[in-house]
């Protein structure tokens, strides 16, 4: 039986571990919740979006290569003291990923009252991060053999050969 969070990017390596210490691991396994792109002010405010799109992309594919879908990843890209939030999601139901970059959260934390909403918003994150991750740690300890690993996360599929 193969274990979703040992899968190797590298179809010539296995991981040699008894089942027994999977418990011990599954407490100490973190997912990506916040992702951050940050820019100096002079640089282009599309260039931070777009490569913070780019790196929610693919913490959610890693997320759904895991067995893990409908668990939203946020993203801070920054220009200088402006931040802006996204939020990406996969939809296993409509095979999709979804990008949430319109009407969002902006933060200058320039200005205290806004540093403090986005310091309110991190907490909240970080509570409510941490009960998503207990209830897929015991969802994964209940039906370890049903989290096979994506096929298509390996080293090889990335190459595309």
């Amino acid at each position: 039986m193969k274990i979703p969070l040992f899968a190797n990017a590298s179809e010539t390596q296995t991981f040699k571990l008894p089942e027994t210490e999977l418990a011990n691991l599954l407490g100490k396994h973190l997912l990506a919740v916040l992702i951050s792109e940050y820019k100096k002010t002079d640089e282009e405010d599309g260039k931070a979006m777009n490569q913070c799109k780019l790196h929610l992309v693919s913490a959610v594919m890693h997320l759904k290569s895991l067995g893990i879908t409908r668990y939203p990843v946020f993203g801070l890209a920054t220009n200088g003291t402006v931040g802006a939030l996204l939020c990406c999601w996969y939809s296993r139901r409509l095979d999709r990923v979804f990008i949430m970059d319109r009407n969002i959260r902006c933060f200058d934390i320039s200005s205290p009252i806004q540093a403090y909403h986005f310091m309110t918003f991190l907490l909240r994150l970080r509570r409510w991060s941490g009960e998503q991750l207990m209830r897929h740690q015991v969802r994964i300890l209940e039906n370890a053999g049903t989290f096979m690993a994506d096929p298509s996360w390996t080293r090889k599929a990335q190459r595309g050969s």
